[in-house]
């Protein structure tokens, strides 16, 4: 009986073996050709995740039919590499190697992502990059003729986001005057601070607000990106000291795009602070941040892509709906902008017939794209490059322009074409268009709300619209406030390492297993 079973086993593994041996020469026959593609980011991080999750549901749809390339039809192959250090934050070393290795090693047709403007910067290299990167990360300035912005808006664009929010609802309609930023300890925020201060002082001295209403910034509270909730907590205590009870500070800035974002609303929140919070906070973008902060996000307003109550097109819907299901959260601006980076690859791939990396750039140019949550084009100007130097005496980042080429010869500022993300419509306070931010608050229960928006949806197809009309101050703008913190707040006792319940777990486990182990040793008796 052994025997027969033993053969019987032998014939069914043979047969396995046999018809999946079929499967994979006829796989291996009819498979096509593939198109390599990288892509870079902090995957241990919220924007990296969120990246690769968009990534790959753009991946799923475009290989159904394939990439067509002069008559040959293609895959896409996703090659994913990370940016993030030993803390999982952006790490400008990590992000460096990662990118040469996608370039110099896998050779990828181009790159997406890109996120923390120092990372960018060294990407960007003349000595490494010489393909399409397609960037959805980091606010830097354009520093090299292959970079295209699929997303965020530069740091000129984001601040004047920042700047309209304050100069045009909270500082006329909620009686902000004296504001405080909060910013991690980064390149980008220290030029979005500079420019936030100076526009919002500059309106109240120019009498905008009335004759004597004047806007206040106090010394900014910078937090280190290696920042824990202690360190947070300590660093935002301030606020409570008598100089800046002094100075009656109703607004804090945030400036926030890793880990640390979280715990500025929990710390805000433990010391009963009770200005406004009201700023960039990616972390904050995150469909369940109102649970992971123990609802001590609750009255923060914060700058989104693209809120759960909002549909700027026909996209949107879909995809929202499709990345819910897959990941069982919403996405934030990382995943828009990375499933529609792929499409406008895609598209100027089978535009160009060639996977020359001049040959695509020049279908890159033409992209006029229907994306997730807005229109996709580029502009094509003179602009110069840019990098990143460190004070000498403040130890604060500051952008320089680079003045010489990969050859060390000098290069006149202005040279290179800049292939920024083109918008024809958002006239902010200077003038000057930018891509529109949605405002959105966390409210009673974890509803996100958009609050606020710079541009009235009506004029969206303008191409310049008086920026008085655009302002939207009726219903649509009713933000919960002022906000009582122990409605939702988080709490000292809610901080605790959540081990006490696991340590229950894992003590009534070895009990079990003991009891067992003594039962089954005395059957053997």
């Amino acid at each position: 009986m052994k025997k027969k079973n033993s053969i019987f086993l032998i014939i069914v593994i043979f047969t396995l073996f046999f018809v999946s041996s079929m499967n994979s020469v006829n796989a291996a026959t009819t498979a096509r050709p593939t198109i390599k593609v990288g892509a870079v980011g902090p995957l241990a991080i919220t924007p990296g995740n969120d990246m690769t999750n968009g990534l790959e549901l753009a991946l799923e749809e475009i290989n159904e039919d394939g990439v067509n390339v002069d008559g040959t039809v293609y895959d896409i192959e996703l090659i994913i590499e990370t940016s993030s250090g030993d803390l999982g934050i952006p790490d400008p070393a990590v992000g460096v190697a990662a990118g040469k290795k996608l370039i110099e090693d896998d050779d990828v047709v181009a790159l997406i992502g890109g996120f923390r403007t120092e990372v960018v910067l060294g990407i960007m290299s003349p000595l490494i990059l010489d393909r399409p990167f397609l960037g959805i990360g980091a606010s830097a300035p354009i520093i090299s003729p292959h970079f295209w912005r699929i997303g965020p808006s530069n740091v000129s664009g984001l601040a004047r986001n920042v700047i309209d929010l304050y100069a045009y609802a909270l500082i006329p309609d909620m009686g902000v005057r004296n504001i405080t930023i909060v910013r991690e300890e980064a390149a980008w925020t220290f030029a979005m601070g500079l420019g936030i201060k100076a526009a919002c002082t500059g309106l109240a001295a120019a009498g905008v607000y009335g004759a004597g209403v004047t806007v206040n910034f106090t010394d900014d509270i910078v937090l280190p990106v290696t920042y824990k909730l202690d360190d947070v907590k300590t660093a935002m205590s301030v606020l409570k000291a008598d100089t800046y009870q002094d100075l009656e500070v109703n607004a804090l800035c945030t400036v926030l795009s890793g880990p640390v974002g979280k715990y500025v609303p929990q710390a805000w929140s433990s010391h009963d602070l009770p200005m406004m919070l009201a700023g960039i906070n990616v972390e904050s973008q995150v469909s369940t941040f109102f649970d992971e902060t123990e609802g001590a996000c609750y009255g923060e307003i914060e700058l989104e892509t693209c809120p759960p109550d909002v549909e700027p097109n026909e996209n949107t819907a879909p995809f929202r709906t499709k990345y819910e299901d897959e990941y069982d959260e919403l996405p934030t601006y990382t995943a828009f902008a990375s499933y529609d980076a792929l499409y406008v690859l895609k598209d100027a791939l089978e535009d160009a017939d060639s996977f020359e990396a001049t040959d695509i750039e020049t279908s890159l140019a033409k992209t006029d794209y229907e994306g997730t949550a807005y229109q996709i084009k580029f502009t094509s100007e003179p602009g110069p490059h840019w990098t990143v130097a460190i004070n000498a005496t403040t130890g604060a980042p500051y952008y320089v322009p680079i003045l010489k080429d990969e050859n060390d010869v000098g290069v006149p500022i202005g040279t290179f074409n800049v292939h920024d993300l083109y918008v024809p419509y958002g006239y902010g306070h200077d003038n000057r268009p930018y891509t529109i931010g949605y405002w959105a608050q966390w409210q009673q229960g974890g509803e996100k709300v958009t609050v606020w928006h710079g541009n009235d949806p009506a004029n969206f197809n303008d191409e310049y619209s008086p920026m008085d009309d655009q302002r939207v101050f009726t219903e649509d703008y009713d933000p919960e406030w002022p906000i009582n913190h122990s409605d939702h707040g988080w709490t000292e006792e809610q901080a605790t390492p959540g081990y006490e319940l696991p340590i229950v777990f894992l003590g009534l486990g070895f009990i079990i297993t003991l009891v067992i182990l003594q039962r089954k040793k005395q059957k053997t008796r």
